[in-house]
């Protein structure tokens, strides 16, 4: 999914972090190495430049700080595809919210699944974020019914979040902040 949304950049246009270990799959060996294989054929082949990296731990163990120091900046598209458990999907977001862009894009995938959505509306209402466009993406053969997107077969649907912070919830003490404030001489 991630290369997906890579594919096609000019160098220098876009960065990528990715965080996986693999410990949703038996073994992880496999899953490893086909995302990395994929990887290399799909993105390297069509978008040769673009800064892509992949930190190999837990997510729920990265502090937002060093997102920010591998992004070299707020994160403007942040796409989840883990665990799909209630909790672990609810947790996603205030995980990362620090390292967000004040307005950003947040993708859900696998949002056939009621518990990615319901709890991701959870979390978007708890963190008071705006919903400032929100479009869901099923595939037929699970919701029952027919886009034009479903024809593609996007696996277990995706749903695409442009959210907002309110001015309260914006970081004020975070490194970023205070580097932006030094680079801008305040």
């Amino acid at each position: 999914t991630l290369s997906c949304a890579l594919e096609g950049r000019s160098p220098g246009m876009l960065q990528a972090v990715g965080v996986d270990n693999w410990s949703q799959f038996a073994g992880g060996g496999w899953a490893k190495e086909a995302f990395f294989a994929n990887t290399k054929a799909i993105l390297f082949s069509t978008s040769p430049g673009v800064e892509f990296q992949v930190v190999q731990q837990d997510f729920f163990t990265i502090p937002f700080e060093q997102l920010l120091e591998l992004t070299q900046g707020p994160i403007d598209v942040y796409l989840f595809d883990g665990p799909h458990s209630a909790s672990e999907h609810y947790r996603s977001l205030p995980q990362v919210i620090d390292a967000l862009a004040d307005t950003f894009i947040l993708i859900v995938d696998d949002a056939n699944y009621d518990e990615a959505i319901l709890t991701t509306e959870a979390a978007v209402k708890h963190l008071e974020l705006e919903v400032v466009f929100r479009r869901d993406i099923s595939t037929a053969a699970v919701a029952g019914t027919s886009t034009p997107e479903s024809h593609g077969g996007w696996h277990n649907g995706v749903s695409v979040w442009v959210l907002q912070k309110k001015p309260q919830l914006r970081p004020r003490d975070s490194a970023a902040v205070s580097a932006a404030a030094a680079a801008a001489g305040e």
